[in-house]
């Protein structure tokens, strides 16, 4: 019997991202003692081209 793993924690630097695919979210923790925020799978990606543009122009 194989017993699938629902939730994944992923860590750079300060930043942290725990991915539920049960419940298909992304909980993000930001790293400056705030709770963190849900996104739904179907919203990540626009999420990280908004991102990418924030930092292109901030940079």
């Amino acid at each position: 019997m194989k017993i699938e793993t629902l939730t994944e924690k992923i860590t750079n630097g300060k930043f942290s991202a725990v991915v539920d695919y049960a419940s298909d979210t992304l909980s993000v923790d930001i790293g400056d003692g705030s709770e963190p925020f849900s996104i739904p799978f179907n919203l990540v990606g626009g999420l990280m081209d908004f991102l990418s543009t924030v930092k292109e122009r901030v940079g």
